[in-house]
This record gives C-alpha cells, sequence and structure tokens, in this order.
C-alpha cells in the first residue's frame, strides 16, 4: 500500500509539470519517464524511433521477464552464473536498470524507457547476493558479439582486468557499442575515482546527474563522458512492480537505448561515429566544457538523433515529497516584476551656430609708377671777376681824414675765368658753401 501512494503522489506531482513543449503524442506513461521527457525522447518516439529492430544485450543479474513493461522488449540471454538460458533475476538490480532502457510504450504501462522498441538479451552474471566473477562479464561480452548483439551495457563496477579489456576490445572493433555507469564512489572535481570497466577507452563512462542537472555523487575523474537523470528516478522492480531508485546503474541503460534509437535513425552510422555524435551533442553543465564530474554533459536524444529543430525542453519540476503522508511543496512565488528603468529623455536640440560671414580683404592700392628721375643736366655758370677788385686785398674804407686820392697802382690785366661749379664747391674748402668764397683769378701777363 505504501508503494502505491508514493507511486500516485509522484505520478500526479509529475504530469502537472509536464513541459508544455513536449510531444502532441505524449500519454499519461511519460508522466514518470523523467529521461525520456529531459532529453527529448519522447519526441523521437513520436517520430516512430524506438530502437526496433536494434538488439540490446545487459550484462547483470538478470532480468524479470514476465513484469508486464519488460515482457515484449524481452528476446533471450544466457545465465552465466547457473550455466543455462534462463537468465531470470533473483536479485532486483538487472531489472531496475532494464525499465530505464526499454520498458514497454502503451496503455497499460506506467513507464517509458529510453528504447521501447529494442530486442532485450539478458545476461546474467549477478547472483542473488550481488556477488560475481570478471571472468564471466568478460564471457558474457564475448557470448554478444557472438550473437549479433549491436549495443552492450553493463551495470557492474569492478578491478581492471586484462581478459575484460581485451573481450572489450574485440567488442568494439567488432562494431559494437558499450555503455558502463561510471559508478557511485563520489570524488570531486579534481578526484579521479577510476572505476571498471566503465574506464575503458573503448566503453562510454555515464555520470549521474539530479533532477537540477546538477552532479549527484557519481565516479569522477578524466574518463567520464556524459551523464544522464538517475537520482530518484521511477522505474521496473522484481514482481511486476515499481520503485524509485539513484545511482549511475539508471544512467548506462538510458544512454545504451540512446544509441538503441540512434542505430535505427541512422544505420549507416559507426559505433565511433554515433559516440562521437552523443558526446557533441550533450548539454554542457557544471564546469565549462569537459569536466571530471558530467564528462560533456547531460545526453540531449533529439539531437543526437540528428533530427532537425529539436525544440527547448524547460528545467525539470520541482520533485515531489519522499514521503507521501507530506503535503507537496507549495510553490515558491513569484518574484515580482522587475519595474522599467524611466525613458531616456534625449536632450533638446542645441540652435545652430551662425554662420560667420565672410571677410571681404581689401584690394590692395596700387600706387602709380613714377615716372624716371629726369636727367640733370649740367649748366656751366659764368662769373666775372670785378676789374677793380685785388686779389687778396680785402676791401676797407679809409678814413675820414685822408683825402689824399689813393695810389694807383699798376694793375695787371686780368681776364675772367669760367669756373664749372664742382670747382666752386672745391675750392670753398672747409668754410662751405654759406661761407666766404674766396675768388681766385688767374693773372695774365
Amino acid at each position: 500500500m505504501k508503494h502505491i501512494l508514493i507511486v500516485a503522489a509522484l505520478s500526479l506531482a509529475l504530469w502537472l509539470a509536464i513541459p508544455q513543449n513536449a510531444s502532441a503524442d505524449t500519454s499519461d506513461d511519460y508522466c514518470t519517464s523523467f529521461n525520456a521527457l529531459w532529453t527529448g525522447a519522447d519526441r523521437v518516439h513520436s517520430e516512430n524511433i524506438t530502437g526496433e529492430g536494434v538488439k540490446l544485450a545487459m550484462i547483470d543479474s538478470g532480468v524479470d521477464y514476465t513484469h508486464p513493461d519488460l515482457a515484449d522488449a524481452y528476446a533471450g540471454g544466457w545465465d552465466f552464473v547457473n550455466h543455462d538460458s534462463d537468465p531470470m533475476d533473483d536479485n532486483g538490480h538487472g531489472t531496475i536498470c532494464a525499465g530505464m532502457a526499454c520498458a514497454a510504450l502503451g496503455d497499460e504501462s506506467q513507464l517509458v524507457g529510453m528504447a521501447p522498441g529494442v530486442e532485450l538479451y539478458a545476461l546474467k552474471t549477478i547472483d542473488a547476493s550481488g556477488s560475481g566473477y570478471i571472468e564471466d562479464i568478460a564471457g558474457a561480452v564475448s557470448w554478444a558479439v557472438a550473437h549479433g548483439i549491436d549495443v552492450i551495457t553493463i551495470e557492474i563496477t569492478c578491478a581492471a582486468n586484462r581478459t575484460l579489456e581485451t573481450q572489450l576490445q574485440k567488442a568494439w572493433d567488432a562494431g559494437v557499442i558499450i555503455v558502463a555507469g561510471a559508478g557511485n564512489d563520489n570524488g570531486g572535481v579534481d578526484i579521479d575515482r577510476t572505476t571498471y570497466p566503465a574506464a575503458y577507452d573503448t566503453v562510454i563512462a555515464v555520470g549521474n546527474v539530479d533532477w537540477y542537472d546538477k552532479w549527484a555523487g557519481s565516479s569522477t575523474g578524466p574518463w567520464v563522458e556524459v551523464c544522464a537523470y538517475g537520482k530518484d528516478m521511477y522505474t521496473t522492480e522484481l514482481g511486476g512492480g515499481y520503485t524509485v531508485q539513484s545511482g549511475s546503474s539508471l544512467t548506462a541503460p538510458v544512454v545504451a537505448g540512446l544509441a538503441c534509437l540512434m542505430i535505427q535513425a541512422h544505420p549507416e552510422w559507426t559505433n565511433q561515429q554515433i559516440r562521437d555524435q552523443i558526446c557533441a551533442t550533450a548539454k554542457d553543465v557544471e564546469a565549462e566544457g569537459r569536466d571530471w564530474l558530467t564528462g560533456y554533459g547531460i545526453i540531449d536524444a533529439w539531437a543526437a538523433c540528428g533530427l532537425p529543430e529539436a525544440p527547448y525542453v524547460p528545467p525539470p519540476p520541482e520533485p515531489p515529497p519522499t514521503d507521501p503522508d507530506l503535503p507537496y511543496p507549495e510553490p515558491e512565488p513569484e518574484p515580482p516584476p522587475i519595474p522599467e528603468p524611466p525613458p531616456i529623455l534625449e536632450p533638446e536640440p542645441l540652435p545652430p551656430e551662425p554662420i560667420p560671414e565672410p571677410i571681404i580683404e581689401p584690394e590692395p592700392v596700387i600706387e602709380p609708377a613714377l615716372p624716371p628721375f629726369p636727367t640733370v643736366v649740367p649748366i656751366p655758370l659764368v662769373i666775372e671777376w670785378p676789374k677793380h677788385v685785388e686779389i687778396g686785398v680785402p676791401l676797407k674804407r679809409l678814413p675820414q681824414e685822408f683825402d689824399e686820392p689813393p695810389v694807383t697802382q699798376p694793375v695787371a690785366e686780368e681776364t675772367s675765368t669760367l669756373l664749372p661749379v664742382w670747382a666752386l664747391l672745391s675750392i670753398g674748402g672747409s668754410v662751405g658753401l654759406g661761407g666766404t668764397v674766396l675768388l681766385v683769378s688767374r693773372l695774365k701777363k
């Protein structure tokens, strides 16, 4: 009765929180099919891609092939513990993992796996107590290759083993895709918790995230390749029932189911191409780029299958309480809307600056050219010397008491001489033009 109440509360809460952009064909089956919803596998199914015709081998504790959600997928297998062809699960772990990979899609089912149309082969290597041998795991890998298996998923961790590594390499070389859970040894951002067979180069190692896309305690290291949802997942259990479980054992079959979808969608792709496509289309979480916690990120089934116009998937809804007697938590109130900032007023434009009037330079005044200075022609100056003046005797007045006539001296005959002006200037000497000019006469005898 307790399990029924848990399932009812969980189904109701998740049905109310189904993403609005889910496929129109989404039915009640996807209410609890978290990985199918959040990775876009439900929309892949709506394109009639369910893994039909692809062979999936699960190496675990066997499968309860009588479960209503697993019976149609079961196609056979082998029991390596009891050495027979009846791999019935007597531990429960294999049945839990099988529901994540290939639970049926139909009106009677309560869960849809990632690839509900695959052919499931159960290879039992774990007994009822949860123990087994590495040699049996290696034998199961060899059996899968011999029977034409397309995808192998291993939900078991063990120590490194050369025989197992060799068989895994042979399977990879044969074109088989191999997926394994990273384990649940916790670890950290820079802590290497190497776990086998997930850490082998031929294996896709899958980590674990919770409902909020956060790392959920799976083993860590540089070998972790991708991750899927593996915290509080709803899945199948022994006896035809359902349960909620956690761990990387739930994520490995999810990625293996995705590989089956891709094989149906692109049968020409090689195992390396499918592996690269899964990593290239993963949604990056935690640290940017590939990290030790979640590898390249959470798988995206729609994008990995190469389908066009992959719609956006919103974050997962709030998980319900683990105790059915507790009321479902009230949703947090939406934050008040952020007020719009006031409009930015643009400043009024400034008036245009006046255009200065052009400065008109006055035309230069051109003075008329002066006529050439006239040539001065010297004019000879004629000076007549008085005949009654004796050269060298200054003129003076005789006293009144002398009334005697002056003694007449014989005067030599004088003649006038024409002197040019420059000669007069030379004769003037230091007395200047304004002083007394001494007249020079040339006596003619």
